[in-house]
């Protein structure tokens, strides 16, 4: 499993805390690199220019002719903007894995600024060969501090034949879609041209989920990264998982769970989630618990078709079983000193308490940080507790 540079200064500042005891131990380790974009004119849809100059460990380096724009969807419609960088060859910036686009994200939903970073480190401890790497940084726009950011690198696969989103709703004009002759499933597709070859694909995959046979769909589907990539869309409940930012490529005739990307709307985030009535297992008889944290989410589109094989789903069962001591470490202290969560707040506290100082959510009332907090790992303790039920799994 690949480790990437913040979970290995997390657990290298924890190391030091236990045999030094002191925080000032770890002054060195700068966990929070700043990064100044200066522009002269507007940020907007249409990538401008801009220099950067990126201070980490008491160090600048700077970068000029970095073109930028926003980037997003639902997020950017929040006052605090997301933006794409784009250099002019491929860096490792901050340690991230190298590409010529990285990504600002502005966590502008989620009051605790953790919801993005908890699932991408999670994604890559799994059998997802292409998960972003991330790294917190403090963004200052034209020498003013804008606030606490998750830089993380391009959601892509570089190698691929084709590069897909499942995407059922949205229609940009730029972009090329396809849907899929048996399911209607709708892709944007991202890289690949050859939409003849994509749909000789899909009419072998389809034939191949509705026969039911484990062997004939291995031909097609990597199971490996399906599985996992469906575990970490179902286990945070990912809102946009049955609609959009639902990552596939395929490889070589055989297609491939994507990147995982895009939860700062999930893990029970409480707002805007009374617009989700499935999401809150409600249904339209209202005779439904409508917890959040119950109820099957993510088992649609292609997902949906592998459950419905027998072999398949009791694979996601032992492999959900298998990932119990990554899950919850997440948010208890049964193998670490630290929860996840705990370490995240420890380290980054006061970078959150300062962006939220400028970026208070409008529907966060009356609530403290560590309200906050508390909310978020007691919804994952109880989701993976009602999964462990759903799935019979006894885990002690």
């Amino acid at each position: 499993m690949k480790y990437y540079i913040s979970f290995i200064l997390l657990i290298l500042a924890c190391i030091l805390i236990v045999y030094f005891g002191n925080k000032k131990e770890i002054e060195k380790i700068d966990l929070n690199p700043k990064i100044y974009i200066n522009t002269k004119s507007e940020i907007n849809d249409n990538y401008i220019y801009a220099n950067i100059d990126v201070y980490v460990n008491n160090s600048r380096k700077t970068f000029s002719n970095v073109l930028i724009k926003l980037r997003g969807n639902t997020t950017r419609r929040y006052s605090k903007k997301p933006y794409t960088l784009k250099f002019e060859e491929d860096i490792s910036l901050l340690g991230l894995n190298k590409s010529k686009k990285f990504n600002l994200i502005s966590n502008g939903y989620d009051e605790t600024l953790m919801r993005n970073k908890l699932a991408y480190d999670f994604a890559n401890n799994t059998h997802l060969p292409h998960s972003v790497s991330s790294r917190y940084v403090d963004l200052y726009l034209n020498n003013e501090y804008f606030g606490n950011y998750l830089l993380t690198d391009k959601v892509d696969v570089s190698d691929s034949d084709y590069f897909l989103e499942y995407e059922i709703y949205r229609d940009q004009p730029t972009e090329t879609y396809f849907v899929t002759n048996k399911y209607n499933w709708r892709f944007n597709v991202h890289e690949g041209n050859d939409l003849d070859r994509l749909a000789d694909f899909f009419d072998k995959l389809e034939m191949a989920l509705e026969s039911k046979n484990y062997a004939i769909i291995s031909k097609y589907a990597d199971l490996d990264s399906l599985i996992d990539g469906y575990i970490i869309q179902e286990y945070f409940k990912d809102v946009d998982c049955n609609f959009s930012s639902l990552y596939f490529y395929i490889k070589d005739n055989k297609i491939y769970a994507g990147p995982s990307w895009d939860f700062d709307l999930s893990m029970g985030l409480r707002y805007p989630m009374h617009l989700y009535e499935e999401y809150n297992n409600i249904n339209h008889l209202g005779n439904n618990s409508g917890n959040s944290y119950e109820s099957l989410y993510c088992n649609k589109n292609i997902y949906g078709e592998l459950l419905k094989v027998d072999k398949i789903k009791r694979r996601v069962i032992r492999r959900y079983q298998e990932l119990q001591p990554l899950i919850r470490n997440i948010y208890t202290t049964e193998n670490l000193k630290y929860s996840v969560i705990d370490q995240y707040s420890y380290f980054y506290k006061t970078y959150y308490d300062k962006n939220n100082i400028i970026w208070k959510q409008e529907w966060v009332i009356d609530e403290s940080y560590e309200d906050r907090l508390n909310y978020l790992k007691k919804w994952l303790k109880l989701r993976n507790e009602w999964l462990l039920s759903e799935y019979h799994i006894d885990y002690y």
